[in-house]
C-alpha cells in the first residue's frame, strides 16, 4: 500500500506539471513555504530533462520504494507534454546528501536548461546543489532589463547567473567575485553556452574571499549595479548577521552616485526587515527602490518571506 504522504506528493506534482507549459524549467513544489500541507519537507524542481526532488529528512524504506513508483508514473504520464526523461530524489541531512530514489534514463553529470531564453548548466550529481537557484529568477530578470551599458559587480557570483543575465541585457562590463574557483569556472561555461566566443561585454572572474579583499575592490573604481547575494552561512567565511553589515559598509563606497545596490538574503531565521535596517544604518545615503520577490513558483504562508531582497538607489 502506498503511504498517504506519497499519494499527496504524487497528486501535487501531477497538478503542477499539468499546469506548466512544455519545456518548463523551474520550481514545482516549495514545501518549506508552508502552503502545501504535509509536504513541508520537500521541494521539486525541473531542470530541462530532469525532475529533481529534495527531501529534508530521512525517508523510510517504504517511502523510498513509493517514491520510485511515483517517479515512474510521472515520467510515463508526462512524456508527451514535457521533456522530462529522468527523475531523482536527493535526501539531505546533517551527514550530507544522498540520492535515494531514481527513475527513467540515467542522469547525466551535466545537463542544460532554459530560463527566459537563456541557457544554463546544471550538475545534479555534484554536491548538494545543481548549480542554480530558481528563487532568484525575478532578480536576474531585473538585472537583464536594467544593465545596458552598465558596469556590474556580482558578489558571491556562484555560477554567474546574474552575469549571464547582465551580458544578455547589454552590460558594458561585469566583474564576478566568488571565493571558489570551481564555481567561477562553471560560470564561465554558462557564458560560453549562451554567447560562444562572442560574449557581448567584458566579463572577469575573480576567485577572492570578498571579506578579505575590500582594498582590491576599492581599486576597481565605481559600479553602476552591485549585486550582493551571499549565502546565509558558509562556515567561517561568511555568517550573514556578522558579515553582511561589514560588507554593506564597504559596498557603499563602490556604488556610483546614480547606481543601484541589490541586496539579497535567503535566511529564514533573519528577523523581518533586518536587512533593510542594516542598509539604512551602514549606507544612509541610499533610497529604497523596490523589492525583489521570489515569484509565484515560491508561494509562502507568510507574506514577509516572499521578499528575497531589496533594491537601493543612490542619489543622482
Amino acid at each position: 500500500m502506498v503511504s498517504l504522504f506519497s499519494q499527496d506528493f504524487f497528486q501535487y506534482i501531477h497538478r503542477q506539471l499539468a499546469d506548466k507549459p512544455s519545456g518548463f524549467s523551474g520550481r514545482l513544489l516549495h514545501g518549506r513555504g508552508g502552503t502545501a500541507a504535509g509536504l513541508e519537507d520537500f521541494s521539486a524542481d525541473v531542470y530541462g530533462s530532469l525532475l529533481f526532488i529534495v527531501v529534508y529528512r530521512s525517508l523510510t524504506g517504504q517511502e523510498r520504494g513509493d517514491m520510485e513508483k511515483i517517479l515512474k508514473r510521472l515520467l510515463d504520464e508526462f512524456r508527451d507534454l514535457h521533456e522530462i526523461r529522468s527523475a531523482i530524489v536527493q535526501e539531505r541531512s546533517s551527514r550530507g546528501s544522498e540520492i535515494v530514489a531514481s527513475a527513467g534514463f540515467p542522469v547525466p553529470e551535466k545537463l542544460t536548461f532554459l530560463e527566459d531564453g537563456l541557457k544554463f548548466f546544471a550538475e545534479p550529481l555534484r554536491g548538494q546543489n545543481p548549480g542554480f537557484f530558481f528563487d532568484a529568477r525575478s532578480a536576474r530578470s531585473w538585472v537583464r532589463e536594467h544593465s545596458r551599458d552598465m558596469r556590474v559587480l556580482n558578489l558571491f557570483a556562484y555560477t554567474c547567473g546574474f552575469s549571464v543575465a547582465a551580458a544578455a541585457g547589454g552590460a558594458g562590463e561585469v566583474v564576478n567575485i566568488d571565493m571558489k574557483q570551481a564555481v567561477l569556472d562553471r560560470g564561465r561555461e554558462n557564458h560560453v553556452l549562451n554567447f560562444g566566443d562572442g560574449i557581448p561585454c567584458r566579463v572577469s572572474y575573480l576567485s577572492l574571499d570578498i571579506m578579505k579583499s575590500f582594498s582590491r575592490v576599492d581599486r576597481m573604481g565605481l559600479f553602476d549595479i552591485i549585486i550582493a547575494d551571499p549565502p546565509s552561512r558558509q562556515g567561517r567565511s561568511f555568517q550573514y548577521n556578522r558579515d553582511y553589515p561589514k560588507l554593506l559598509r564597504r559596498a557603499g563606497k563602490w556604488l556610483a552616485p546614480h547606481g543601484v545596490l541589490m541586496t539579497l538574503l535567503n535566511a529564514p531565521d533573519a528577523p523581518e526587515n533586518w536587512l533593510k535596517s542594516q542598509v539604512k544604518e551602514y549606507i544612509p545615503g541610499l533610497f529604497e527602490g523596490g523589492k525583489v520577490v521570489k515569484g509565484p513558483d515560491f508561494p509562502e504562508s507568510s507574506p514577509s518571506r516572499e521578499v528575497l531582497g531589496l533594491l537601493w538607489r543612490g542619489a543622482d
